[in-house]
């Protein structure tokens, strides 16, 4: 999980990975009293130097959207400018949101004989040797429900083991 510091270094990490055509002497600069905090991360929004010092709206950058980073992954998410920030960040919690709830990992068919499918039963599901038994002869069933980036992870590891393994919507 990312800190604010760790956050707002990827936020300028990214903004200087694309450079903007601004006059000689001038810089893009993360307007830090805008930052926006949310349970998922923060949206860091960024401007001209200049027009931060000065107010003048010629020193004013034009196509600078906000920056979003996931604190949990630490993702960064380019916006745009087309809608206020507001638009972009409520889009990105819309989208977070059906992401973390409502999908299920569901596991077809295994292997119980399988050590490398046991791995990972009991890695990630702590079943046991018999749990995985009798996890065999209800099959296919629901395992786990979550986040879908995390049931995607487990589901690939399961696959990789060689087991039947999807993750679906609730």
């Amino acid at each position: 999980m990312l800190s604010l510091d760790e956050a707002r270094e990827r936020a300028l990490a990214q903004m200087r990975s694309h450079p903007r055509d601004l006059p000689p002497g001038d810089e893009l600069v993360l307007l830090e009293d805008d930052t926006l905090e949310r349970e998922w991360g923060w949206v860091f929004f960024f401007g001209s130097r200049r027009w931060r010092e000065t107010g003048d709206p010629a020193y004013q950058s034009r196509g600078e959207g906000p920056l979003i980073v996931n604190r949990h992954d630490g993702s960064v998410h380019a916006t745009g400018t087309r809608h206020p920030g507001e638009y972009y960040v409520t889009r990105y919690e819309t989208e977070y949101q059906r992401n973390q709830e409502g999908w299920l990992l569901v596991l077809g068919d295994i292997d119980p004989g399988s050590t490398a499918i046991r791995e990972v039963l009991h890695a990630r599901l702590d079943l046991r040797a018999g749990d995985v038994a009798e996890l065999n002869r209800r099959l296919p069933a629901v395992v786990m429900e979550g986040p879908r980036a995390e049931l995607t992870r487990i589901c690939q590891e399961l696959l990789t083991a060689g087991a039947e393994a999807e993750v679906r919507r609730a």
